[in-house]
């Protein structure tokens, strides 16, 4: 059986995951207008008439560390809706570019590429930022306000 090339795989891989990202947001969008519908059948809303959403928020790191080392590449969080228990907004952070990372290795300029790295930060503040966009978004996104979090405490770090 025949393999398929590196640049074939590729160009395979990049156009099935734009799809599946066109696919995942669409259904986000889905996910908020049912929320919304709920709320507004519920009356729960604001004074304006906004669908206010009780949501549940969570995330993980790439790599877990137990009181040293809190040095994970990517991390990710979700929030989803207390209702439906769907997805309503979800974000992914990421110190590290292969493409890039190989290319300043052999002091050249990466080729082009979709670069993923978005975060410079400490990897323990990337949960917590992608919430935050997510609770900043909410109304562009949705039109709705995102008025009581429930989130799930797995670890306290004291120092």
């Amino acid at each position: 059986m025949p393999v398929m090339s590196n640049n074939k795989y590729q160009l395979l891989h990049n156009e099935v995951a734009s799809t599946m990202n066109d696919i995942s947001w669409e259904e986000i969008e889905l996910a908020g207008k049912e929320e919304a519908t709920i709320a507004i059948q519920n009356n729960v809303v604001d004074s304006n008439g906004r669908p206010m959403i009780a949501v549940i928020a969570d995330g993980t790191w790439s790599k877990r560390s137990y009181k040293t080392k809190y040095n994970a590449l990517s991390g990710v969080a979700c929030i989803v809706g207390a209702k439906t228990k769907k997805i309503l907004f979800i974000g992914v952070k990421n110190k590290l570019c292969c493409v890039c990372q190989r290319a300043s290795k052999n002091h050249m300029d990466p080729k082009d590429h979709i670069c993923f790295k978005n975060w410079n930060l400490l990897s323990t503040a990337m949960e917590a930022d992608i919430i935050v966009e997510g609770f900043k978004r909410s109304f562009e996104m949705h039109n709705f306000i995102y008025s009581r979090l429930i989130a799930a405490v797995t670890e306290i770090f004291i120092e």
